[in-house]
């Protein structure tokens, strides 16, 4: 920030939107433009640790520089008393399970919509491209997870709307590293349960992101965790002649085989029985061929069959641009052969409560039994 103190002249403290061990993530609000927000991510006071990596991510964010896919960074201050505070872009559908969250509440949907999940790939093989790509030496985001990426509500959007196709951003770059073939290498630090295969682990490459995409679109496609239950974890260990860990160490979240549970690749496009036997543990839906096509080369274990960013870039965002179109017509069309579903019955509700003698003092409409869901799109049942 050009002026911190101006910023806090021009803002007023609205909310905690995040508070963790590591600190925390408030919600800033202009005084005068109400629409105009800030988030302000502030380190834990006691731990000089948290502080250090915060100042890093401040410089990763100023190395990596501006992009559409990327989270906005205004700047930092270092004269705050816990220093430093860092200041982005506010999201306005927050991180990517709270929009999923939302999104199917207000759409009341039992999963998310295929064309969402085309539009998370390529923003975020736009941002990946970006950083292994469009610098002088490749950079690793190192911690590619649904909680580390935003969703932003496109301009015009209505602010009370939970749209289909928001802009997905990555964040959180205090992982990130140059990555370099002739260097010592940094070994993987990132989340365990989106962690690529051991091998890859010791000396961090740009692959890695792209298993965490992988991993992640796994988890909000079929709302389980891209790894090994535990049980089959258990199994898992026995059949390497190791002694398993008990359920109940598993079960605590700070248990220290979490590095041990690899991640896993379960298809998305199976029948819901058949994904039971896959450990899913509540079917949501069965996704498309070609979608899964394109997914299984994001969680290849085999380096060679994993697509980078710059393959993606160039093959995958012009099918999903199709896709997508095809998919939100789809996705209309069918929200409307429900609309007109709903109008019938309601229809024939009013309908029999008249030829009962149950008069509303309501109007006497047409039967829409005759309409098509395309019909239904440019028509309004009041």
């Amino acid at each position: 920030m050009s002026n911190i103190h101006l910023f806090y002249q021009s803002y007023s403290f609205e909310k905690i939107i995040q508070k963790g061990g590591e600190g925390k993530v408030s919600a800033w609000r202009h005084l005068v433009n109400k629409n105009m927000w800030v988030a302000v991510k502030e380190p834990r006071k006691d731990s000089r640790v948290l502080r250090n990596q915060l100042m890093k991510e401040a410089k990763n964010l100023h190395t990596i520089g501006n992009h559409p896919n990327i989270v906005q960074f205004y700047g930092y201050d270092n004269s705050h008393p816990n220093p430093p505070t860092l200041f982005f872009e506010m999201a306005s559908l927050g991180d990517l399970p709270k929009y999923k969250v939302s999104l199917m509440r207000a759409r009341q949907l039992n999963a998310v919509p295929e064309a969402t999940l085309w539009k998370l790939v390529a923003d975020m093989v736009k941002a990946l491209h970006w950083m292994h790509n469009g610098h002088s030496v490749p950079y690793v985001h190192g911690d590619i997870k649904p909680s580390n990426i935003l969703a932003v509500s496109p301009p015009g959007t209505n602010p009370s709307d939970i749209p289909l196709l928001p802009t997905f951003k990555l964040c959180d770059f205090t992982h990130m590293v140059p990555y370099r073939e002739d260097g010592p290498g940094t070994p993987f630090y990132g989340t365990p349960e989106y962690a690529p295969p051991h091998v890859e682990r010791r000396h961090v490459n740009t692959p890695i992101d792209i298993y965490g995409l992988g991993a992640t679109l796994q988890e909000v496609a079929l709302d389980v965790l891209p790894v090994l239950s535990n049980i089959k974890f258990r199994d898992y260990w026995r059949m390497m002649n190791k002694t398993p860990p008990s359920l109940r160490e598993l079960n605590n979240d700070d248990h220290r085989w979490r590095w041990d549970i690899p991640v896993i690749y379960r298809p998305l496009n199976i029948p819901l029985k058949q994904q039971i036997q896959w450990d899913v543990p509540n079917p949501r839906a069965t996704y498309s061929d070609e979608l899964n096509e394109w997914y299984t080369r994001l969680l290849h274990h085999s380096l060679d069959k994993r697509f980078s960013a710059a393959v993606l870039h160039q093959y995958f965002i012009p099918v999903a641009d199709v896709q997508i179109r095809l998919l939100v017509a789809k996705f209309e069309c069918s929200q409307a052969a429900k609309e007109l579903s709903l109008s019938r019955t309601a229809w024939k509700v009013r309908r029999e409560g008249k030829d009962s003698g149950c008069e509303d003092g309501s109007e006497e409409y047409d039967s829409p039994s005759t309409m098509t869901p395309r019909e239904v799109l440019f028509t309004k049942f009041t």
